[in-house]
């Protein structure tokens, strides 16, 4: 398994408005969950975050306010038409 390492901004605004402007921006907005413990809202760097989900099974390395969190992809949104990703589910990885 290969360990990629992205940086992320907090992510503190919520809905569509929030997520249209952060996807204008090249950034995606992303969800960490899982382990029990409370989930984190982030925005991950779009050109990045494509070319590194694009492996099966890759380990993210996601450094948030410097704090480093290992987390895999659980689900991603893609756009029906464009070869855009729209939001994606990320799981802790122990």
């Amino acid at each position: 398994m290969a360990e990629i390492k992205i940086v992320a901004e907090p992510r503190v605004d919520f809905g569509k408005g929030y997520a249209r402007r952060a996807r204008v921006a090249g950034k995606i907005p992303a969800v960490i969950y899982g382990n029990g413990a409370e989930p984190k809202h982030v925005t991950l760097p779009g050109h990045e975050t494509t070319m590194a989900v694009r492996q099966a099974d890759a380990v993210l390395a996601i450094e948030v306010e410097g704090e480093t969190i290992k987390a895999r992809v659980q689900d991603i949104q893609r756009h029906p038409i464009r070869p855009e990703l729209q939001h994606i589910d990320l799981v802790f990885v122990a």
